[in-house]
């Protein structure tokens, strides 16, 4: 069953342009980390348009053990630590329940 990585996320010091460009940076090298992982799917990491001290990280995952398996990885890991230093987070795996795929 596919498995979904959500992370909200806020700056905690909102004011701090090179703590956002940091964040920015640090997730996006995880994301192509993570797109060589066995069971990758897409990753996304998006920012509040009203709100741009707030991000939302978005992975898809083919099932749960893969997806856990990759986050359990040091390179993963020591990175997440890092963004947990600049922001506040709300990270959770979710499984895929229904879906609308727009057509191609």
């Amino acid at each position: 069953m596919t498995a979904i990585f959500a992370n909200t996320l806020t700056l905690k010091d909102p004011e701090n342009q090179e703590a956002a460009k940091d964040l920015e940076e640090t997730i996006t090298e995880a994301g192509a980390f993570m797109r060589r992982q066995p069971g990758f799917r897409n990753f996304r990491l998006v920012r509040s348009a009203k709100n741009p001290e707030s991000y939302l990280i978005y992975a898809e995952w083919d099932d749960v053990q893969v997806l856990e398996t990759a986050i359990a990885q040091p390179d993963v890991r020591s990175r997440a630590a890092h963004v947990r230093e600049l922001t506040h987070g709300a990270p959770k795996i979710y499984e895929v329940v229904s879906a609308a795929d727009l057509p191609a």
